[in-house]
């Protein structure tokens, strides 16, 4: 003989507030073959919201990429934060006395959401066929369960 079971579930969730979860990515690279013949050298990094193009752009100049630096950089490393989730596609290029050189090539980055904290079960109850289990359950589910798995035993 068998009898169906129903398992109430509530989920435990932090009762903080929610804040905006900062990302970033940092980006690495070899310096240019000219940066040690030229102090004044500096970097410039681009940024395309999506994922890198098939080719990889060959100048600056309509490309979709921005320059995300305000200034240039004199380290081979940048870390952009001001990313949300999704994906991004970045490259480099320098400058000596105001002239441009090509894009560097292309890197991809990926930024995923960060999962909920906090999280787990906080009750399980078990529902059988009696008047009173019945009343039990007829309160606990005023509470707001977020699912009800039956399941069968046997008994």
């Amino acid at each position: 003989m068998y009898r169906k079971l129903a398992i109430l579930i509530w989920l435990l969730v932090a009762a903080s507030p929610v804040f905006a979860q900062a990302h970033s990515v940092t980006l690495t690279w070899t310096a240019s073959a000219d940066a040690a013949a030229n102090p004044s050298l500096t970097y410039a990094v681009y940024r395309l919201n999506g994922a890198c193009p098939a080719v990889a752009p060959t100048s600056v100049s309509g490309s979709g990429f921005t320059q995300i630096n305000a200034t240039g950089i004199t380290t081979t490393t940048y870390t952009d934060s001001t990313v949300t989730p999704g994906t991004y596609c970045y490259f480099a290029t320098d400058f000596i006395n105001s002239t441009q050189s090509i894009p560097s090539n292309d890197a991809q980055g990926i930024i995923q959401p960060k999962p909920p904290t906090s999280f787990g079960v906080s009750s399980v109850v078990f529902h059988y066929e009696t008047p009173a289990e019945r009343e039990i359950e007829r309160v606990l589910r005023k509470l707001r369960p977020v699912g009800v798995v039956e399941v069968t035993v046997p008994s």
